[in-house]
């Protein structure tokens, strides 16, 4: 249902017919050098003297293990080629949910990446505007597509809150939601979407000016420019997505950087609806003088905004990781989910073993000692743990930044083949004591199991 593009960037066949191998370093310089093009979307904060223009316009990282480049532009407009052996490939980049301005920026740094690389350009666009470059005609159906989205989810939550109605429960449906990320932990009375949490009666107001609500649920390039739209949208996504609201250095710098967007937004144009009392929150959280609104309007859809404000839950498939919404987790495509903060690093590993055909299926399972929790940085076991799932083991480790190393081993008999075990291992470094009981009881001891059917459904 989304629109989108695919993009590959060949090398040049030796007299048309050989392919030449893909040179990595090559496609990096050309990175380099247009880092800090607007790919055909002018910024009108730089235009206005709000901001440096010499400010990156994507990052790009490579993840060589898994043969993956990822390119990101900002919030959660990210997408990857995948490094084959002479092209890079991105067989779906999906462009509805950033808008169409996105969809233009991408193509444009598709074309000049492949200019300034060498490379050898075939995309195919199911919009059409690689090929007609209108503008307006792309607009008209990125709107349409969020139309019949608005009006998708609207009709099965509505479905969905009847069939609950007699049961009390909160019914909650996730639109556009990446399935990397992470979810709200506890159930909520209605649509949960990156630009912000919509109950019905909302999306029926939603329905009735579809252009309108297609601008405001856009997450980044509504129009193809850099306007008040754009760094309003970009900051409430980042702001209802990605910050912890703590005064940690990182959420520090990640609600300065919301703020300042915020506040462009209100000088390029102070009659396109601010969020008020949102940015007021955010100021007295970072301690930072608040600008004045005069004459500036409000944005009164959200009462209140962040979904990190409370506990999330993330999926180690098919355990759920049930965390404070304030916890700093990483995920990439090399070394999967972690949360990392000063003084501590957690990493999780599922597996699935069986019992030997013809022992007793009763036996107790493995243990961490069976599958080994010691290294050549091991100085001495300290202490043994038992959970409702599994057991832990806490030891000294030859480490000055992390001398406590605990890992603990959860699992769970798999309810259709009794031989079966579906097992998690926690491995945690820490700088202290404090750190491991802390991981010990907010993290591990929280962790649940829910079989795949049950997770894909919810």
């Amino acid at each position: 249902m989304a629109l989108g593009f695919e993009a590959k960037l060949a090398t040049k066949r030796i007299l048309g017919i050989f392919p030449r191998k893909l040179n990595l370093d090559v496609v990096m310089n050309a990175l380099r050098e247009i880092l800090n093009e607007d790919f055909g979307i002018p910024d009108l904060a730089v235009q206005a003297g709000l901001r440096s223009p010499s400010q990156s316009t994507f990052t790009a990282l490579v993840f060589i293990d898994v043969g993956l480049m990822q390119v990101s532009f900002g919030g959660e407009a990210v997408f990857y080629f995948a490094l084959q052996k002479d092209c890079l490939w991105a067989d779906s980049v999906t462009t509805t949910i950033f808008g169409p301005g996105f969809h233009v920026m991408a193509i444009n740094f598709c074309e000049r990446l492949a200019e300034k690389a060498g490379l050898e350009l075939t995309i195919n666009d199911e919009t059409g505007y690689f090929t007609d470059r209108d503008f307006s005609k792309l607009k008209r159906s990125f709107v349409e597509w969020f139309g019949l989205l608005l009006q998708t989810a609207t009709q099965t939550h509505q479905r969905s809150t009847q069939n609950h109605q007699e049961k009390s429960e909160p019914t909650d449906h996730y639109l556009c939601w990446a399935m990397d990320k992470y979810k709200p932990k506890d159930s909520l009375p209605g649509v949960v979407a990156p630009s912000g949490f919509y109950r019905l009666e909302q999306l029926r107001e939603m329905e009735q000016n579809v252009p309108q609500a297609a601008d405001d649920f856009f997450l980044l390039l509504p129009n193809a420019c850099r306007d008040a739209l754009h760094y309003r949208n970009l900051a409430m996504n980042k702001l209802w997505c990605d910050f912890r609201f703590t005064t940690d250095d990182a959420d520090r710098k990640l609600g300065n950087e919301i703020a300042e967007e915020l506040e462009i937004a209100a000088k390029l144009d102070p009659t396109l609806p601010f969020p008020q009392k949102a940015y007021h929150e955010l100021c007295v959280l970072l301690e930072r003088p608040e600008i004045e609104l005069v004459n500036v309007a409000n944005d009164e859809r959200f009462p209140s905004v962040g979904f990190r404000k409370f506990p999330i839950c993330y999926q180690v498939e098919p355990w759920e990781i049930v965390m404070p919404g304030s916890t700093p987790y990483v995920f990439d495509p090399s070394s999967g989910f972690k949360i990392e903060f000063p003084g501590i690093l957690m990493e999780f590993s599922p597996l699935t073993f069986q019992l030997k055909e013809g022992g007793d299926a009763n036996a107790s399972p493995l243990s961490v000692k069976d599958i080994g929790s010691g290294d050549a940085k091991t100085i001495k076991e300290l202490q043994s743990y038992d959970f409702p799932k599994g057991d832990g083991v806490l030891q000294q480790y030859d480490d000055p930044n992390f001398p406590l190393f605990l890992t603990c081993m959860l699992k769970e008999q798999d309810k259709k083949n009794s031989r079966q075990y579906h097992a998690l291992i926690i491995t945690v470094a820490a700088a202290s004591m404090e750190m491991v009981d802390w991981a010990r009881t907010t993290i591990v001891e929280q962790i649940q199991y829910a079989e795949t059917e049950d997770v894909t459904t919810k």
